[in-house]
């Protein structure tokens, strides 16, 4: 089954076909993005192409948009295959060097910002810091 994206730029494109707004490789002209933003990368790119599921070690947040750690890495993920699909190698290049980590961090039950939404969602506690005195830098800076 072919599935046929279609973002707000009002252009089909299906996945394993040259995607809409620029030529692959080579093309020196600032070609126009795939997806909008990350929101419609996630719903129309990533959600249906991580086929996995759910519970035991894999964790997901259908309000991902919630997790800031989620938000960081989906947008990284978009940033990177808006810029490798252009590249004649570069979709091998993203699934493996951007797809995979991300997800497999993102996914982690355990670890990942998911891990407290398993029946609904539930915020993330951010990791607690404490403030440097004024001169933290300065005194750093001494050191080296």
């Amino acid at each position: 089954m072919t599935s046929t994206v279609v973002d707000e730029t009002d252009e089909e494109w299906a996945p394993g076909q040259p995607p809409p707004g620029g030529a692959q490789g080579g093309d020196k002209a600032s070609p126009k993005p795939v997806f909008a933003d990350v929101v419609s990368f996630v719903n129309r790119y990533v959600a249906p192409a991580t086929g996995t599921r759910l519970g035991g070690p894999v964790a997901w947040c259908p309000r991902w948009w919630e997790h800031p750690t989620a938000i960081l890495r989906l947008t990284a993920l978009w940033r990177a295959w808006e810029t490798l699909r252009l590249e004649p190698a570069g979709m091998s290049r993203w699934w493996v060097g951007h797809y995979d980590a991300h997800m497999r961090a993102l996914l982690d039950a355990d670890r990942g910002p998911f891990y407290r939404c398993t029946k609904a969602h539930q915020s993330a506690e951010a990791l607690p810091t404490v403030a440097p005195p004024a001169d933290w830098r300065q005194a750093r800076a001494l050191d080296l």
